[in-house]
């Protein structure tokens, strides 16, 4: 069964890493990308749709985090904050709106690596 995963990230490069990333899984990892919390909303206010993971920048356009969080009422599906820089009190409200956990985003590309994979796996099991 393949692990469905819904990002939320604005940044090419890092959209791109991103997947590259999950293409050499040894399990069938399907990433869908919302460029917005727009996007994001109307992805899961679609009752067929339900990703195994959730994974999200802290600064997304058009809808904040926040209100992503609110809107969507993700609480059945994990959702990991993977963001380059979050002040202290974005960070606890995230979390206290459901957000599983805040990881930061690496630098050097063996570190990113690293921090995708550790997400994915802590958060998803995968059936076969």
């Amino acid at each position: 069964m393949p692990v469905e995963i819904l990002l939320i990230e604005d940044n090419a490069a890092d959209v791109r890493i991103i997947k590259e990333i999950v293409s050499h899984s040894t399990v069938v990892v399907t990433l869908t990308v919302a460029g917005d919390g727009e996007e994001a909303v109307a992805l899961l206010g679609d009752s067929l749709y339900k990703p195994d993971l959730i994974i999200t920048d802290a600064n997304v356009p058009k809808i904040s985090l926040p209100e992503v969080l609110r809107l969507c009422n993700a609480e059945s599906i994990p959702v990991v904050v993977f963001s380059a820089a979050i002040n202290p009190a974005e960070k606890a409200e995230v979390l206290s709106l459901g957000a599983k956990e805040f990881v930061e985003k690496p630098v050097h590309l063996d570190a990113y690596i690293e921090a995708v994979w550790r997400m994915i796996w802590k958060w998803v099991k995968p059936t076969d």
